[in-house]
Parts: structure tokens; C-alpha cells; sequence
């Protein structure tokens, strides 16, 4: 199993919640703002491993922030900022800005050795999956802005 932070001590126990039904559907994407009965209760039983075990916003990460190129879930339609603005997923703010995409990338916890083209679309995958196109100042900005 993989770690998430792999820079850190420790073993790769983690929570999946897979976002696709056997037909390959988003389960928790009923076309509504509220989102379905399956995302309401995912997220209350997210805050509630969160709050019992101590995991801070940050240490909520998906497959594509952990192995960029090689997974793509929850995909661009996830809703980050949903998350974010209930103090489920971070970061919400950057204390210091780096300069660098990658260090920026690295400082938002984008940890996984790949390549820059990879790393840039795993965070715009995360932080603005509508952005296309060369790589622009606004790619610093790795936060949700709720």
C-alpha cells in the first residue's frame, strides 16, 4: 500500500472511498449542488475519522495528489472547495508563496518524483481542473479559495 506522505515516518494505512459504481458511474454526483446521499454521508464520516483521529485538513489527499500520472481519481469534477469550506481539506491559504511551480507543488504536498508536466496537471487535476494550456503564474496559487 502506498504512504501518502512518503517523505515521513510511518506505515501506508489510509482510508479509499472509491467514487465509481460498477458501471463506472460517480456515486456521489446526482447532477444536484448538494450532491448525493452517498457525499453527504461520505463527508460526515470523513469529519468524523478526522475529528477522532486528529488528521488535519491537509492530510486529506486523493490518488491523483499521491501518484500523479499513474491515478486520476476523484477526478476533475470533485469538489475540493466543498470540502475545504468545511475545514475538511487544506490548504485553505499559503503562508509563503514560492516562486517556483515545483516548489510550490512540493510546498502543497505534491511529494511524488515525477516530472513537471505531470506534476502541473496533477495540480490543476486538484486546484483548477478547468485550466489548460503553458503553465502561468496563477499555477502558484495551490490553495482552495473558499
Amino acid at each position: 500500500m502506498a504512504k501518502p506522505f512518503g517523505e515521513r515516518e510511518g506505515n501506508g494505512f489510509h482510508t479509499h472511498v472509491s467514487l465509481l459504481d460498477a458501471g463506472g458511474r460517480n456515486v456521489f454526483d446526482d447532477g444536484t449542488a448538494a450532491g448525493s446521499a452517498a457525499l453527504r454521508q461520505a463527508v460526515a464520516g470523513l469529519a468524523d475519522v478526522m475529528a477522532r483521529h486528529a488528521i488535519p485538513p491537509e492530510g486529506v489527499i486523493a490518488h491523483s495528489d499521491m501518484a500523479p500520472g499513474r491515478k486520476g481519481d476523484p477526478g476533475p469534477r470533485f469538489d475540493w472547495r466543498r470540502l475545504a469550506r468545511q475545514g475538511l481539506a487544506g490548504p485553505t491559504s499559503q503562508a509563503a508563496q514560492p516562486s517556483d511551480f515545483e516548489a510550490a507543488a512540493r510546498a502543497a504536498g505534491f511529494t511524488a518524483a515525477v516530472d513537471r508536466d505531470t506534476l502541473l496537471a496533477a495540480a490543476r487535476l486538484r486546484f483548477a481542473p478547468w485550466r489548460t494550456g503553458p503553465e502561468t503564474a496563477e499555477e502558484l496559487k495551490l490553495w482552495h479559495r473558499i
